[in-house]
């Protein structure tokens, strides 16, 4: 009679520890779930736009950033594009960066590239990516435009979500200039003719960039691999001129989206 119970007790032990295992288990996905969820809402809203809008245009819309986007028409440019999705998907890590210009409808590009690289390792819900190389589907890269002095601003720079791990650190002579560079795969708006492959939105009946895209931009690295320029692409359809070469900026940031505090 004892040998029975003996069994029942060690079932009732293995029961109760396989309960806690699920139990943990499950915890432990869901928090995973919640660190993710903002920035897998972020990517997945970004591609599902590429896919399915019908009236792009590259514009800098003095509006709102919930208004950026309408059904099937996206007419916005980098941090427009940018802010539409943060706004809806991220509201509380969108206003650590929007707060710093309320004069603007949304944050310029020069505002997403300056919070982005004056980031601590964990604040307000954003996680700075210190090293390129460490990039992921969902981040964020940012550059500011650099001005020289009694040129004309133009635009401040540029924002965009990377679409896929960065590739290998090359090497090519431009201008007969040896430069380092890494291609970043990414989804963004812009009028410039990103490097191939450049997708465009497959029902906007697009022949060039003029908004909404995915392709690939180049971040100009020193020998020890750290960012100090961009190279957004090869034409820029706004302006109507080619991009011949990189352009060098001091403020280059990549930031993820993280679960905030509780």
């Amino acid at each position: 009679m004892l040998e029975p119970l003996k069994t029942t007790k060690h079932l009732v032990t293995g029961t109760v520890a396989l309960s806690l295992f699920f139990i943990c288990s499950s915890t432990s996905g869901k928090a995973a779930d919640t660190n993710t969820s903002a920035a897998d809402k972020v990517l997945h809203k970004a591609e599902s736009l590429l896919e399915t809008v019908k009236d792009v245009h590259y514009e800098h819309l003095h509006s709102p950033a919930k208004e950026q986007i309408d059904g099937n028409v996206a007419h916005n440019d980098c941090s427009g594009f940018v802010s539409y999705l943060l706004d809806k998907f991220a509201p509380t890590q969108y206003l650590s960066i929007s707060s710093a210009q309320p004069e603007k409808d949304y944050p310029q590009a020069k505002t997403y590239a300056k919070f982005f690289s004056e980031l601590k390792s964990d604040q307000s819900g954003w996680l700075k990516v210190e090293n390129f190389q460490d990039l992921k589907r969902g981040d964020f890269l940012a550059w500011a435009k650099q001005v020289q002095p009694g040129q004309k601003p133009g635009n401040s720079g540029h924002v965009a979500i990377v679409a896929a791990p960065p590739g290998e650190v090359e090497e090519a002579t431009v201008n007969e200039k040896q430069i380092r560079f890494v291609s970043i795969k990414v989804i963004d708006s812009s009028s410039v003719d990103h490097f191939a492959p450049d997708t465009l939105p497959p029902n906007a009946g697009q022949k060039h960039r003029d908004g909404l895209g995915e392709g690939f931009v180049r971040i100009i690295v020193d020998a020890d691999n750290h960012p100090i320029g961009y190279w957004e692409g090869t034409y820029w359809n706004e302006g109507d001129k080619p991009i011949k070469g990189p352009s060098y900026t001091p403020t280059i940031g990549f930031a993820r989206l993280i679960s905030l505090p509780n």
